[in-house]
Formats: C-alpha cells, structure tokens, sequence
C-alpha cells in the first residue's frame, strides 16, 4: 500500500456514433474530452476508514465519512450518492484488499473541470480513477457495478479517439484518427437537459430485441463517419444515423421535434432527450449562439475547444 499522497486523472468523454446499439455489438466512435476528473488521495493515522470529498469546478458538493473495512456511512450530505460509492469501493476492495490500509484511514478528494449535469462522464470518470487507485482491472471493475457497454470507460483512458465495441463481454478498442479537416463547422451544444445514462440503459435493455440490421448499419456509419471528406458528406450521415436511432426507438430526431427551421444539422449524442447535441453549421457561432439562445441553450463548444488533441496527450494516468 502506498502512504504518499497520489493523483490520478481520467478523461471525460462525448459518444459520437452508435447511442444504444453499442450495448448490442455494434462500433462506435468515441471522442475523449479535455475535461475530466482527478482523484487525490493520502493516508492518514488518524482514524480508519475514508474521508471523500468531491468538487465540481473547485467547490464542493458532495461528502462523506465511511468507517472501517466495511465503509459504514458515519455522515454524508447526500446519502444515495454515498451508498453507491460505497459500492464501488467495497467492489475494489473484494478485487484486491491490498490498496485499503490495515490501519488508520484514506482522505480523498476528487475534482471535476466540467459541469456535473454535461454527461462528460462523472461516473466513468470516477470508476477509471477508482481503479487506478486499488490497482485493479478497469473493464472487470466497470462490468461489476454498471450496465453499461464500457465506451466511456475506454474513452477515459484513451489519449486520442477511438471505436469501440463489445463482444461477449471483452471490450475492443481501436485508435482511430477523428480531427476532420472541416472541424470548424463541428459544434457541441449543451441541452440544458441532464440525462441518466443509467436508466436509459436499463429501459433499452428490457426490449427484447437485439436489432442485428439496425447494429450492422450502425457500425457501417461509424467507418463512414470516419471516411467523410467534406462537411455535405457529414451531414448526409447525421441524417442516416438519426433517422436509424430514431428507428430504434421511435422517436423523432431532435431537429424534426424541436428544431425543424434549424439551417443546419443535428444529432443527438448518448441518451436521446439530454446532455450535448452535435450541431453542424457552416455560419459564425454568435448566428449559431443567437438561434439557440431562443430555446434557452447558451452552452455551445467548436470541435477544437473540447476534443483532446495533441497537447493533452498523456494526460491520462497517475500523476
């Protein structure tokens, strides 16, 4: 067990293609942001057990005292959110007890740069730092206390874009090159609607159905993205691949909902109905900022100003 105090960062993450179909195999392209969270932790004599405290942005919001090896919850501010770090915790531990001290205690705090409620991550975040922290198999650690595919866990370590897909339960992950030359006309836009990725996987999972055409067109339309050489062909596969979840789950694609006078293009990343939009739009970003400003969304981020590039490289692992 180390006694130093130690620091780790994982990168936050955008999902590009494949929303949904990804838990049923299908690829699907990954962009790691330049925001992410750190975790900090010390050993300290005196008392057993691990004090957390968690910041967004430098100010607190959530803490706890859990006592002993079993991490029985003293106190807390937040008493749901405390139960399921202790899960995690006591899931690290049964995977290997050596990072836990035999005697006295744990302060640790975690910082995350972007907004909580942006569906960067704070929860893939925290599971790859946890994980850097007990010393244990990320993948193995994600698939004991989620549901989800582990895109975004795989994104979090990833210094550079990726495709990732799962087969029977093992991850494959591909560094792909994801910097387009017409980048600029790529915006991120914030909803202004947080949603739980959580319990949009639990509902996709209890259909039935497995979708084996919609994954193999999903996958074609992550290479295609991939592929595009010109911002026209990027649009056009916006329009498939909306048009192909929107299949899935019956619903309209944002921009014929809410958006339909909207001159440029629209898809829905992650959970459909929350979180960032990937809008494309061949005009200045205060016309763009102007329309969107209408519907109450003010939060829009250009390709470059978000997507780990270069300078970030390496960013990712103990520091």
């Amino acid at each position: 067990m180390h006694t130093g105090p130690r620091r780790f960062y994982s990168n936050g993450k955008l999902l590009i293609t494949s929303e949904y179909l990804v838990l049923h195999g299908a690829e699907a392209l990954a962009l790691p942001v330049n925001k992410g969270q750190s975790l900090t932790v010390s050993y300290t004599p005196d008392f057993d057990g691990i004090l957390w405290q968690a910041n967004v942005l430098g100010k607190e919001w959530f803490s706890a005292d859990l006592a002993g090896r079993h991490l029985a919850i003293q106190s807390t501010n937040l008493v749901g959110v405390a139960e399921r770090l202790r899960e995690y915790l006591l899931t690290a531990m049964e995977m290997n007890s050596r990072w836990y001290p035999a005697e006295g205690g744990l302060r640790i705090e975690t910082n995350l740069d972007f907004e909580r409620d942006w569906g960067f991550g704070s929860s893939s975040t925290l599971l790859s730092n946890i994980a850097f922290l007990a010393e244990i198999d990320l993948f193995e650690f994600y698939f004991r206390t989620t549901r989800g595919s582990g895109y975004d866990v795989a994104a979090s370590r990833a210094n550079y874009p990726i495709v990732y897909s799962l087969h029977h339960r093992q991850p494959r992950i591909e560094k792909v090159n994801f910097y387009p030359g017409y980048q600029h006309f790529i915006y991120f836009l914030y909803s202004g609607n947080k949603k739980s990725s959580d319990a949009s996987v639990r509902n996709f999972l209890k259909t039935a159905e497995k979708y084996p055409g919609h994954v193999d067109k999903a996958t074609a339309l992550t290479r295609r993205f991939l592929l595009a050489e010109n911002i026209g062909e990027f649009n056009s596969l916006i329009l498939e691949h909306e048009e192909l979840i929107a299949g899935v789950l019956n619903q309209k694609p944002v921009k014929q909902s809410r958006f339909p006078d909207f001159e440029g293009e629209m898809k829905s990343l992650g959970a459909w109905g929350g979180d960032f939009y990937m809008v494309t739009w061949q005009g200045g970003k205060d016309e763009l900022l102007k329309y969107f400003t209408k519907f109450g969304m003010q939060t829009i981020l250009t390709f470059s100003e978000i997507a780990l590039n270069k300078q970030h490289f390496g960013k990712t692992h103990e520091q």
